[in-house]
C-alpha cells in the first residue's frame, strides 16, 4: 500500500517516520470500515486508509477548506480513489455512522483557545460531532506532540499527554489504551512541532479512545 504510484514522493518521505500502516492496525483499523480522517490537510492519511480499507470500506476526509476540498478532490479523483468523500464539516455525516476517526496532529489546536479561535476549531463543536457521529464504542484515534510541560504549550504547539487525555474523557470519550509507537526519546521538546521534517519523527503520543457503547 505504501509503494502505491499514486502517492506523492513527499508523502512517502514521511512513512518510516509516521508509521501509518502500524499505527492503523494498532487502532483496529481494518478492511470493509468506515473511517474519519479529521483535518486531513493534503491527505496523507485519507489516502493510504482509502488502500486499506478497501472497496467495501467508505473514508471520510473532514474538516477542510473550500480550496482544501477542491485539491483533495483533485488528488483522490487522479489517483483513482473513488471511496473517500471529502466534507468541509461533519454535519453531513449521520448519527452513528463511523467506526474510527483519526486525527493527527490537530487536536492541539483545538485546545489553544486562540489558535481554535483563529481557524474556528473550537473544540466543542468538533469533538461534540465526532462523538455524535461514531457508532457506539467507535474508536477515536489521536496522534499529537507531546510536552513534558503542564497543559498545552502555545510556542512548541505540543500538549502534554496528559491534558489531553483529561480533555477528552472530559467531553465523554473512554481512554481504551496508548502506545509509545509514535515516542521519541532523545527528544528535548524544545523543537515546534510544525517544524520541517522533524516534525514527523519527534515526540507524539498515541492514544485509543472510544466512544461509549450504552
Amino acid at each position: 500500500m505504501l509503494d502505491d504510484p499514486s502517492r506523492p514522493d513527499a508523502d512517502k518521505a514521511r512513512d518510516a517516520g509516521s508509521k501509518p500502516l502500524e499505527v492503523y492496525k494498532w487502532l483496529g483499523i481494518a478492511e470493509g470500515m468506515t473511517v474519519g480522517d479529521i483535518i486531513p490537510s493534503s491527505g496523507y492519511n485519507s489516502h493510504i486508509l482509502a488502500r486499506v480499507v478497501g472497496e467495501e470500506g467508505h473514508v471520510v476526509s473532514v474538516f477542510t477548506s473550500d480550496d482544501g476540498k477542491a485539491g483533495l478532490d483533485a488528488r483522490f479523483s487522479e489517483a483513482g480513489i473513488s471511496n473517500v468523500k471529502v466534507l468541509l464539516n461533519l454535519d453531513e455525516v449521520p448519527d452513528g455512522s463511523i467506526d474510527a476517526f483519526i486525527c493527527v496532529r490537530n487536536v492541539h489546536d483545538m485546545l489553544m483557545p486562540e489558535v481554535a479561535e483563529r481557524y474556528g476549531i473550537q473544540p466543542d463543536p468538533i469533538l461534540g460531532a465526532i462523538m455524535r457521529t461514531l457508532k457506539p464504542g467507535g474508536i477515536f484515534g489521536v496522534v499529537d506532540a507531546r510536552t513534558t510541560k503542564d497543559g498545552a504549550d502555545t510556542d512548541t504547539h505540543r500538549i502534554n499527554e496528559k491534558m489531553m487525555i483529561a480533555e477528552l474523557e472530559a467531553r465523554g470519550f473512554e481512554l481504551v489504551d496508548s502506545s509509545e509507537l509514535l515516542a521519541k526519546p532523545d527528544d528535548d521538546f524544545s523543537q515546534p512541532s510544525w517544524e520541517g521534517d522533524g516534525r514527523y519523527t519527534l515526540d507524539r503520543m498515541l492514544l485509543k479512545f472510544r466512544k461509549p457503547s450504552h
